[in-house]
């Protein structure tokens, strides 16, 4: 019975995934730090200039729930 190629190569390729996920629990990890601190902003007035003001200054919008009057902005 011959091994097409097709399977050859799938299982090649699962063969060398396997001994993939096998190494990686023992290499190490570079841990990520954040740059700066998250830091966040309630702002009540909505208009759009002092939305594009804060965008400016590098404020992300976060969420403006419907009910209320104010806006959720991080940084």
């Amino acid at each position: 019975m011959r091994i097409s190629i097709y399977t050859r190569v799938c299982l090649t390729l699962i063969v060398v995934l396997l001994v993939w996920l096998a190494i990686r629990p023992y290499t190490s990890v570079a841990t990520a730090q954040a740059y700066s601190p998250v830091q966040y902003k309630l702002i009540v007035a909505q208009s759009e200039d002092q939305l594009n003001t804060l965008g400016k200054d590098g404020w992300i919008l976060v969420t403006c729930p419907w009910g209320t009057n104010g806006c959720v902005l991080r940084r």
